[in-house]
Formats: C-alpha cells, structure tokens, sequence
C-alpha cells in the first residue's frame, strides 16, 4: 500500500493458433479489456489503470498479443485475502467470458496473473517493464530485460524478430517466415494505441513523497560585468552607492537590512505601497549619493536615513522587515556596490 492506495500489477492474455491473424488477437485483446474496464467499474469507485500490450512471436505460437496492466485502488477496497481473491475472480472472469464470447474460446488461468505489487526492482525498472515500447527499446540497446531464445527463434521481442528476417540469407524459407511475421506485426499494430489508461491516472504521478531536490547554487556575478554585459543586465540589478551614505549606513548597521529591503523592492516583493513609495526614494538616494558624492555629509545621511525608516512605518530601523524569502526563479535580484 502507497499513500492510502493499493497498486496491483496483472497479465492478461487470450488463447490462439499459429496462424491467427495478429490484428485479430489486437481487436480480441481491446474487447476483452473493455469488458474488464466495465466490471471494474461497476464494482470500485474511483480506481484508476494504465494498460500497455506486449508483443511476442516464435515459429510454433505464432504472434502473440498479452497486456500487462496497474490497478489502483482506494485502501479500504482492498486489504485481506478475500477481498484479493474477489478481485482476481472478477477480472479474470470478465475477461474470460468476453473472450469466449469473442470466439478465443476459454481462458486458462495459469496465463492469468493479478497481484499486489512487491518487487525488488526498482521503481524505474516497473515503470520501463510496464510501459512495454519503453522496455523493448531497452532491450535493443542494452539487454537490461529478458530476452527470446534467438537461437530457437522463441518468444522473440519485436526489435529482436527484425534483426533476425535483416540477418536471414536472402532466398531461405526462414528469411520469408521472419519477414512475413515481422510485416504482420507491423499491419496489426499500425494505427492502434500501445497502452491506454484511465482519466485520472497521470494525476497520480508517483504515489510517494518525492525526494528532495537540491537547488543550484545562485553564482553572484561581478558587479561591474553586470555593467558592462546586456544579458546580464537583464538578470541582475546592480546599485550604486556614495561613500559617505555607506558610511552612513555602517555606523547605524544597517547595510544588511538595506540589502533586503533593496532585493525585495526590485523582486516586487514589498508588502504595502507605503514601503514601494519608500524603495522609489531609497533608489533616488542611491543616484544622488554617487552624483552628487560631496553634497551631503555622513551625518546628514545618517538622519536622513532614520527620517526615511520613520516616515515609511520602519520604526526606525528596518528590523520590521523580517526576513524575507528567497527570490523565485525569473526575478531580477540585485548586487550592492560602492562607488570610488
């Protein structure tokens, strides 16, 4: 059990000869699917599936079509031995029914497979196994799942039964047998689903918490290449200050907190238009502080500064700010220099 939901995995299949037409198996396959989609709906609320086919073909069965399939069910629908087995009976009877009603004759059971998922392997290996395509082109670059007896020519994947009917020497009877077996998959499977699923099953995504991600590491650019680069300056902003406002601000320690108060204006982060109207004159004291370098003395400065905290309702100082949250991805965040 995940997160409250029971998740099962199951294989479905039908009985055939050598010679039945792959396209039929495909459409006996979607019939019999939907007879099982139907029950399950009628008897569990709120379930969801994800169903792919897979293909196989060896020179005594012929092609061979089966489903391998996820149910998701609510906790409380399932949880005993019981009530397992009056799972695996409803499906595998729906199932069987409409394939005899199909003309595929009956089921066996022992091709039937619907348990609660317990596995060793890894959640990527049930998603790549589920999702048939993805495995079998796996299996053509790496060999990281099962894979036909090549030499017997037994349960061949797709990618395998090609390579083979590529590889036969031109004119031989097993070169037409490949070939015709190869192009035979291919007219069944063309223009038909490789899986389906229900409406809510992608809102699922992973029934687990995910892990934590580690965020990147902000690198602060150089402020004067800031300056001097365009596309930089699109990113960050970069502010100016007169020395004796800094000195200003050194003696009432308050750099850091200017730092803040700066970042989260120019992020557009502020909380009211009091302390926007405020982040507007700071700004303007910044320019006029590096224009103006020996208008204004530090004391000046330094009551200028606690007028401002005053009249933005900063108590006079910027300690009611808080400390504010990182800024999100996409915003211009900001570099405080001094000037010469």
């Amino acid at each position: 059990m995940v997160d409250g939901r029971w998740v099962l995995f199951g294989t479905l299949t039908l009985k055939h000869h050598r010679r039945t037409d792959p396209g039929d198996l495909l459409a006996g396959l979607t019939k019999c699917w939907n007879a099982v989609n139907l029950k399950l709906k009628k008897t569990y609320e709120g379930f969801e599936y994800f169903w792919s086919r897979d293909f196989t073909w060896s020179e005594r069965n012929g092609c061979h079509f089966h489903l391998h399939f996820l149910l998701v069910l609510d906790g409380e629908d399932l949880g005993t031995p019981e009530k397992l087995l009056k799972l695996q009976d409803l499906v595998f009877g729906a199932w069987s029914r409409r394939a005899k009603s199909a003309g595929f004759g009956n089921c066996s059971r022992d091709a039937f497979f619907l348990e609660v998922c317990q596995t060793d392997l890894s959640e990527a290996q049930i998603a790549r196994y589920t999702a048939k395509l993805t495995k079998a082109a796996f299996e053509a670059v790496s060999h990281e799942f099962k894979l036909g007896d090549v030499d017997r020519q037994d349960g061949l994947t797709p990618w395998q039964l090609m390579e083979l009917a590529y590889e036969a020497p031109e004119g031989s009877k097993e070169k037409k047998v490949l070939t015709a077996a190869w192009f035979s998959f291919k007219r069944a499977v063309s223009g038909r689903r490789s899986f389906g699923k229900s409406g809510g099953f992608w809102k699922l995504a992973e029934l687990r918490v995910p892990d934590p991600v580690d965020q990147p590491e902000i690198i602060v650019p150089d402020a004067l290449d800031v300056m001097a680069s365009g596309k930089l300056g699109k990113e960050w902003s970069v502010f100016l200050i007169g020395r004796r406002l800094w000195k200003a601000l050194a003696r009432l320690d308050a750099t850091e907190d200017v730092q803040e108060f700066l970042e989260l204006g120019a992020c557009g982060r502020l909380p009211n238009d009091m302390q926007r109207l405020g982040f507007q004159e700071l700004s303007h004291a910044f320019k006029l502080s590096v224009s103006e370098p020996h208008s204004v003395e530090i004391e000046d400065w330094e009551n200028w500064f606690l007028d401002w905290c005053q009249s933005y309702r900063l108590n006079g100082s910027l300690d009611g700010l808080g400390t504010s949250p990182a800024c999100p991805d996409g915003v211009r965040l900001l570099s405080l220099r001094c000037s010469p």
